[in-house]
């Protein structure tokens, strides 16, 4: 592709003609093989603008998507301008991409989707299209300049495209069987892939799980220093929650104290 994109659905149209294991995920053992190496050239190739703001990496089973509304909201109220990225899209894809919780705009997607496109040629394989929309995400937030990122796992942990992320938080809101024929049939099998975005540094902050659970994350966490491991019920918890208009609110307790009316 020699120029830019001249619409949001000119864009599109290039977007969904790359493979989509999202609606598809068994292939991406079966046909391809786990591997962050597209995704870390492309970056690369962008000026690793995942590296521009710090993170927040939720991954988990069920929850991520409130816990991603949750922390972005507490980053909104303390002044923090926020890069949210989410999946699957329910109503329109934009809405993955998120600056303090405005979609990206048309021409704005236009803009950073031809920009990939550009590059894709370079790299050795084609991306896939949870591959650009990571890629896309964290270059928009980068040329906007956020201050934090929060960012949602895909599928998994170790093999997702948002793994090229070194977070300073990492975020596991629990373990079920999901996907067991990509992540494993026991829970401590799924665990371990989930375990992967816990990153050096980085505050690892688990959700309710049980002890045999618990302990790959507290293995992982010593295996890569991870700077602190939080557990929910022991370290931090919900004290309430409550319905409000849109969505509800919570209060939660943590070791710095309470924290009110957290909107979800």
């Amino acid at each position: 592709m020699g120029s830019r994109f001249v619409s949001f659905q000119e864009a599109l149209n290039w977007v969904e003609s790359h493979v989509d294991y999202e609606k598809y995920p068994g292939g991406i053992r079966t046909k391809r093989g786990p591997t962050l190496s597209r995704i870390r050239e492309l970056c690369y190739l962008l000026g690793d603008p995942q590296k521009s703001a710090p993170a927040i990496h939720v991954t988990g089973t069920n929850g991520k998507g409130s816990t991603v509304r949750m922390a972005t909201s507490l980053l909104i109220t303390a002044s923090f301008s926020v890069g949210t990225y989410t999946s699957p899209d329910l109503q329109g894809i934009r809405e993955r991409i998120c600056y303090d919780n405005t979609p990206i705009s048309e021409d704005e997607w236009a803009d950073v989707i031809s920009l990939i496109a550009s590059l894709e040629p370079m790299l050795n394989e084609d991306l896939t299209r949870f591959e650009i929309l990571t890629a896309a995400a964290f270059t928009y937030f980068a040329d906007r300049g956020v201050a934090a990122q929060v960012v949602e796992v895909g599928l998994g942990g170790t093999w997702d495209a948002t793994n090229v992320i070194d977070a300073s938080v990492s975020v596991v809101t629990n373990i079920g069987f999901d996907h067991v024929e990509i992540l494993g049939d026991t829970l401590e099998k799924i665990a371990s892939e989930k375990a992967g975005i816990l990153k050096e540094n980085s505050v690892a902050i688990i959700g309710r799980v049980n002890q045999e659970v618990y302990d790959i994350f507290e293995k992982r966490s010593r295996e890569v220093s991870c700077e602190a491991i939080l557990r929910e019920g022991e370290d931090f918890g919900l004290l309430q929650e409550r319905q409000a208009v849109g969505g509800r609110l919570a209060t939660i307790w943590t070791p710095r104290g309470i924290i009110e009316d957290i909107y979800i």
